[in-house]
């Protein structure tokens, strides 16, 4: 508010939080202040709010000037399918979360790639870049501010999502979660390569060694 600015602009004044939730970037600045996000979702719902309350110092006199609402969401979260599925498998999934309150639809990103989900990992290497990119766009959309979002990937999209975070860094990721990953490989791949390694060719699939 710009008349409160020009009315306490010559007292000390600062900012602090209703409930020890995130922290307060230049909170001793009337416009600058920013406020930053715990790392943990503090509630069981989709939401939680506190305030961020404008405190001034009028000659030894404290006087609380202002008291701006803050909502907290969870971070976006994304669903990754995996082998010859489709985002279909989720709509179980999202709608129990959805009706417990812990999300509300539009929160929940079921991403999917049926149209290349039996192709190779580098086929499919953008796929869960793109769907973090598409959350966080959404969010944006819906005037909340989002950096980073949660992932679950089953089977295939528990690879695609790893190889996101260990190709790009992660920066945009705040948890991980696999259900059903083969991460240290394929019990029916070894024995294809073991046993029947001229099926690799019918297929145009090479094996990579050790």
């Amino acid at each position: 508010d710009e008349d409160l600015i020009l009315q306490y602009k010559f007292y000390p004044c600062k900012w602090t939080l209703s409930e020890d939730i995130g922290w307060l970037s230049h909170e001793q600045t009337m416009e600058e202040v920013v406020y930053n996000a715990p790392d943990d979702f503090p509630g069981t719902g989709s939401s939680y709010k506190i305030q961020a309350l404008l405190t001034c110092d009028m000659n030894g006199t404290l006087k609380q000037i202002a008291a701006v609402d803050i909502e907290i969401v969870r971070p976006p979260l994304v669903l990754v399918h995996g082998l010859f599925s489709s985002s279909d498998i989720w709509e179980g999934f999202k709608k129990h979360l959805v009706d417990n309150g812990r999300y509300e639809s539009w929160q929940i990103w079921c991403w999917d790639y049926k149209l290349s989900n039996s192709m190779s990992f580098e086929n499919n290497s953008q796929e869960v870049t793109t769907a973090i990119d598409r959350s966080l766009y959404k969010y944006l959309i819906m005037k909340y501010k989002a950096e980073k979002v949660d992932v679950i990937g089953h089977s295939m999209g528990g690879i695609l999502a790893r190889y996101h975070v260990q190709i790009n860094g992660g920066e945009n990721v705040n948890k991980l979660i696999t259900l059903n990953t083969p991460h240290w490989g394929s019990e029916l791949g070894n024995i294809v390569v073991n046993h029947f390694p001229y099926l690799l060719g019918c297929f145009g699939w090479k094996a990579i060694g050790d």
